[in-house]
Parts: structure tokens; C-alpha cells; sequence
């Protein structure tokens, strides 16, 4: 039974957990491990050291604990600089019946879509199979001539990849797989339902924010912003000029994205050892600016892509940053639509894993797990892909580089 390392590297916390496929299609947890993370910055290395140092003792940490010993690792990537594309590719099948061969050779057909040399391919996603001009959910095993299939190929800068590729490897372990954050939110947040009614999902992060439109057996569209929790804290710190640390515990104990109700007076500590006294309001006049400009690039975004919010299930906010008190209504009533926040769903089958990580703060973590633990009960066959009923083939982008 492999072992493996899932790790959800952010800009603010590294979370490591080493796991091994169980009974019955469950993922056994073995060890988790939390620390602060360093060198990173907007979801990218900043400090290649720093960041191949912090995962190999994360990692090393965690097999300690679980008492095992791991290569494989998959990996987040966060989407800012990510791109999404639709492909067709097309294939005569050889026999009377369609077989996974043909399946295969129908996607890689599509992935030679020419795309810049700049970019790198992480993702293709099956989303519609053709068979003799009928399309299917599922053409294994079904009769017939011609298959193509419709893919949505989700690339990423060449140099990020590779700089993470050059981390990972460094540390001494194989980066078996990168999978794009708003992929890894889907399987940890994304129902049958949000997806027959089209949903939106805003996982607002510590620097960075990831969007994803999901409708049917496809992601619309994705987006990401430099923005995230941390330039809240970062705007209360200036505007109070106080100390990040004050800001952040100031931020998450008195800041709410509302100013209606009983004032309420806050005791800040200076930079140059005094204090002031401010009230609720005043913390609300500076981080209200800050939510306004993330959600008027989301909608301006939003509708260059024709996304209509009323004729879908809503929002799904997700992300540590989404725990912000009042913003939840603050999201409603600027998009004029139902708003969720939301943790991970269905933990019934990964074992062993706290409740604690039904936060939304772990929904990019979790999903990781969700998508490993598909990942590896496909064994090497192509796995499910996001959606139901739709085969997913990831492309294997690493050479194996053990530990020395």
C-alpha cells in the first residue's frame, strides 16, 4: 500500500499530512503537520531556501510521527498566473467497442493544442465524450466508430512550475503531482447540486484570492487576485499604525464588515509606545475599502465572462480569510445573491483526519486529500475527474528525484 505526502503550501501556513490509501476506496491519515510558513509570498517562492528547508522539515516531521517514509508528494499551486482552455481531440476506434485505449488516445490528441512556450500543463480534464456524434457520460465498454473528447486544459507559468518542481525535488522527494488550488476547493467543497445550478467559489487566502465559476461537468472560468486576509491586517497596521501582530489580533477579534449597531471602543497600541482609543466604525472605514476593491474586480470579471449570479446557487466563500466577521452579508449584498460560508463536506472517507479541519481555512488541504485519494484508487488509470461520471487523465510532469 503506498504512502504518500499531501501538501497544502501557502502564503501564511504549511500543512503536510502523510497518508496511505484504505479499505473500501477510504484514505487512512496518518500524521498531520502544521507550521508557519516561510519564503513564500502571493502564492509563489520568493525564498527558494527558506521554502525547500520548510517543507523538508514539515515533511521529515510527519513521517516521525506516522513512522514512515515517503517520496510521492502532491502539491498545491495557488491560481494566480493559471489559464484555462478548451480542447477536442478525436480518435477511430480500432475494434467493435470502445476500450481505455482509445479513451487515452482520444486526450492526448487534444493536449497537442499548441500553447505558449512560456506555459506549462498541469491539469486535462475530460468534460463531454462523443461517440458517432452522440455525446455520453461514459464511452468505455459502448459500440461505435469515431470518439472525441472535449477537455478543459488548465496551464500555469513555465517558471512557477519549475521553481516548485526544483523545491520539492531539492528537499528529496518526487513532486508527483501539482494541483491548481481551485481544483483541490472543488473536491473539498463543490456539491451535485452547486454544480447542476452553477455556483461561484471565493477562497480568499492570507495574500492571494482564488475564484472559480462551476457549471455542469465544467469550470467556466477561474480567476485569481493578489489580495488577500493579510492586506486587511496589513490596512489596519498603516491606518492605526500599529504592529501587524496588534493588527491581526485587532482584525480578528473586533474587525466586522458592517457599521450599523452599539459602538464599541477599541484600545490599539502605537508604534511609538502610546495607545489611542478607536471605535468599531473607524475599523470598519478602513477595511471596507479593501473588500470593495476585491469584489469589484471578481464582479467586473465575472461579467466579462456573461456569469449571471441570479440564475445560479450563489457563493461559496471559503479560506481563512472568508471567516472576516460580517463578511458573509457584506458578499450578499454586493453581488445580490445567496452566500455560504463553507468548510469541507463529506469527510466520511478520509480516516483519522480532526474535526478542526472542517474550518474553511483547510478547504485547499482537504481537497488536496480528496483529490489524492482518487488520484491513487484509479491506480495509474486516469482516476475520476472533478465531476462524476467523467474520467479525469492528469498529466504526470516530474521525474522521480529519492531523497539523498
Amino acid at each position: 500500500m503506498s504512502t504518500f505526502a499531501v501538501v497544502d503550501l501557502g502564503s501564511r501556513k504549511l500543512v503536510v499530512a502523510i497518508a496511505r490509501p484504505g479499505r473500501e476506496g477510504t484514505l487512512e491519515v496518518l500524521a498531520v503537520q502544521r507550521e508557519n510558513s516561510r519564503g513564500m509570498g502571493r502564492g509563489v517562492i520568493k525564498n527558494l531556501r527558506e521554502v525547500k528547508q520548510a517543507l523538508k522539515a514539515a515533511i521529515e516531521m510527519a513521517e516521525k510521527d506516522s513512522d514512515s517514509v515517503v517520496e510521492d508528494i502532491y502539491l498545491n499551486l495557488s491560481g494566480v498566473n493559471a489559464d484555462i482552455l478548451t480542447a477536442l481531440g478525436k480518435t477511430v476506434v480500432t475494434g467493435e467497442y470502445i476500450t481505455r485505449k482509445e479513451i487515452l488516445r482520444a486526450i492526448e490528441t487534444a493536449k497537442r493544442i499548441t500553447i505558449p512556450q512560456h506555459r506549462e500543463i498541469i491539469h486535462v480534464m475530460p468534460t463531454k465524450y462523443i461517440v458517432d456524434d452522440q455525446e455520453v457520460e461514459e464511452p468505455e465498454g459502448m459500440f461505435g466508430a469515431v470518439l472525441q473528447v472535449q477537455v478543459q486544459i488548465i496551464t500555469h507559468l513555465l517558471t512557477v512550475v519549475k521553481n516548485f518542481e526544483n523545491c520539492v525535488e531539492g528537499a528529496g522527494f518526487y513532486p508527483k503531482e501539482m494541483v491548481l488550488n481551485q481544483v483541490a476547493d472543488i473536491y473539498a467543497l463543490v456539491t451535485k447540486e452547486d454544480r447542476e445550478l452553477g455556483v461561484m467559489l471565493i477562497d480568499i487566502g492570507a495574500e492571494t484570492t482564488d475564484v472559480a465559476l462551476i457549471l455542469q461537468n465544467e469550470i467556466h472560468r477561474i480567476f485569481s487576485y493578489e489580495i488577500g486576509g493579510k492586506d486587511f491586517t496589513s490596512d489596519i497596521a498603516i491606518g492605526l499604525n500599529t504592529s501587524m501582530k496588534e493588527a491581526e489580533r485587532i482584525k480578528v477579534k473586533y474587525a466586522r464588515l458592517f457599521s450599523e449597531g452599539e459602538e464599541e471602543l477599541i484600545k490599539v497600541p502605537l508604534m511609538d509606545g502610546g495607545e489611542r482609543n478607536i471605535t468599531s466604525n473607524e475599523l470598519y472605514s478602513i477595511i471596507f475599502p479593501r473588500a470593495e476593491q476585491l469584489f469589484t474586480w471578481i464582479r467586473e470579471d465575472i461579467e466579462r465572462a456573461g456569469w449571471e449570479l441570479r440564475a445560479t446557487s450563489g457563493i461559496i466563500l471559503t479560506g481563512g480569510g472568508a471567516m472576516l466577521s460580517g463578511l458573509k452579508d457584506f458578499t450578499s449584498e454586493f453581488f445580490k445573491t445567496m452566500v455560504r460560508v463553507a468548510g469541507p463536506v463529506n469527510l466520511n472517507n478520509i480516516l483519522n483526519l480532526d474535526q478542526e479541519y472542517t474550518s474553511p481555512e483547510y478547504s485547499t488541504f482537504v481537497g488536496l486529500l480528496k483529490y489524492a485519494q482518487e488520484r491513487e484508487r484509479s491506480n495509474g488509470r486516469g482516476g475520476q475527474s472533478i465531476f462524476p461520471s467523467i474520467k479525469n487523465v492528469f498529466k504526470n510532469i516530474f521525474k522521480k528525484n529519492p531523497r539523498g
